[in-house]
């Protein structure tokens, strides 16, 4: 685990949003529903990795059964839980390839840059289920703004109601993250419902005839402006059925909204053995030309391996995005975590996104390891290639350009830097 929370604190160095890199490595689930709910990218990453009893995905037990089971839904008394995490380390690097062209005649002492990192984060969960089929959630957490050095009033990352009625039918109302589609390491286009989180919600699981649907209403300040959701017109529709059977799961899901054409998906995912492999579609109609054989297409693949001692894990993933006449754009990824050395805790792992169209890319290797109780130490080198202006460096110079402050942005690498050598140490801790 330290290795990919070594990699997620060279993104996080700045307070941004930032991709759960721990979850690239999680199990894939061929029998439960894609749909479960995520903490939120300011919570410690660690968590991910981790199986929370009070988090389990009761409503995913709700939609692949019949109905159900109450009896194995017990009351809890309410709990206050909590996660604190900080991260600091130094980091020293280039800022242009010396002797290229966008080096501009600068010696290496010219293209020199260090850093110092720092990042920290606390979350205080509140979880209560006085009958076993009501239940209520909440979370709440600060993260140390870089600019002002300070910690900001706590935000609600999650605030929901759980409610389950007549043994078949299962509703949650609040703020709460839901997650569709199987991107692991590029993009995720099947998530259709990735804009839940930033407002509020109801979503209701049922089963019907074998198969289970999971449908949602919600609204956000996008879809609503600033005076609110007042009518249906300012909500958004999204809706999934999801069916397994044997070692095969497969499901459609759709979204749409007033303002915005529908979007369409369809997914599988199949498991053999220590294997499993996913893909998904989407496809976005064109309000002008719903019937048009070109459109805006994305597809999406991934492999996953991983033996049964769990030392080694490979994920391998393509995506073709934005298909239309005149062509698309290709991208791969891999992401690889090896044993660990011997009877320590320190492990190696990998990982490589590349744009085939550019011929840009970023390539991260990492090694972490324990170095006191709760406390881990690693070694990161992020290394970007491709020409000035194609697609990774583009990305790279926009994301380090952001306001700090801005948690919508998401940061790939803190520092604009096309290769740097990062040393950190975290230390988390739940009570």
């Amino acid at each position: 685990m330290g290795v990919w929370t070594l990699i997620c604190a060279a993104y996080t160095a700045v307070p941004a949003a930032a991709q759960a890199i721990d979850d690239l490595f999680e199990t894939p689930d061929d029998v439960q529903s894609q749909q479960t709910e995520q903490p939120e990218a300011q919570q410690d990453i660690d968590d991910l990795f981790e199986t929370d009893p009070s988090e389990s995905d009761t409503d995913g037990d709700a939609v692949s059964e019949d109905s159900v089971d109450i009896g194995a839904l017990t009351t809890a008394p309410t709990t206050v839980t909590g996660t604190v995490t900080a991260r600091g380390g130094f980091g020293a690097g280039l800022s242009e390839w010396p002797g290229t062209a966008a080096a501009a005649g600068r010696d290496l002492a010219d293209l020199q840059s260090y850093n110092v990192l720092f990042a920290s984060t606390a979350s205080v969960t509140v979880d209560s289920r006085p009958t076993s089929y009501l239940r209520f959630r909440s979370t709440l957490s600060s993260s140390l703004d870089e600019t002002t050095l300070n910690y900001p009033t706590p935000e609600i990352d999650e605030l929901f109601v759980d409610y389950i009625l007549g043994d078949s039918l299962f509703l949650r109302g609040g703020t709460f993250a839901v997650v569709w589609g199987r991107g692991r390491l590029l993009d995720n286009p099947a998530n259709l419902v990735d804009t839940v989180a930033d407002g509020v919600a109801i979503r209701a699981s049922f089963p019907i005839g074998g198969a289970g649907v999971n449908a949602l209403v919600y609204s956000n300040q996008d879809l609503a402006g600033t005076d609110g959701a007042q009518d249906w017109r300012e909500f958004a529709f999204a809706g999934q059925i999801e069916r397994g059977i044997g070692p095969l799961v497969f499901d459609l899901a759709t979204d749409w909204s007033y303002e915005r054409a529908p979007r369409t998906s369809a997914g599988a995912t199949i498991a053999a053995g220590e294997t499993t492999v996913s893909a998904d579609a989407v496809y976005r109609w064109d309000y002008a030309d719903p019937l048009a054989v070109w459109g805006d297409w994305q597809a999406l693949g991934n492999v996953f391996w991983e033996n049964q001692r769990r030392t080694w894990s490979v994920v391998a993933e393509y995506q073709y995005d934005e298909i239309s006449s005149s062509g698309g754009t290709h991208q791969g990824a891999l992401a690889v975590a090896a044993p660990r050395l011997g009877q320590s805790t320190w492990r190696p792992a990998l990982r490589w996104r590349h744009a085939f169209e550019d011929r840009s890319g970023e390539v991260i290797p990492a090694f972490s390891g324990t170095i006191a109780p709760r406390l881990n130490m690693g070694l990161t080198v992020p290394i970007v290639y491709g020409a000035p202006g194609s697609f990774y460096r583009e990305a790279l110079i926009e994301q380090s350009e952001t306001s700090p402050g801005d948690e919508d942005d998401e940061v790939l690498i803190p520092i604009d830097n096309v290769v740097q050598v990062l040393v950190v140490v975290s230390l988390t801790f739940s009570f």
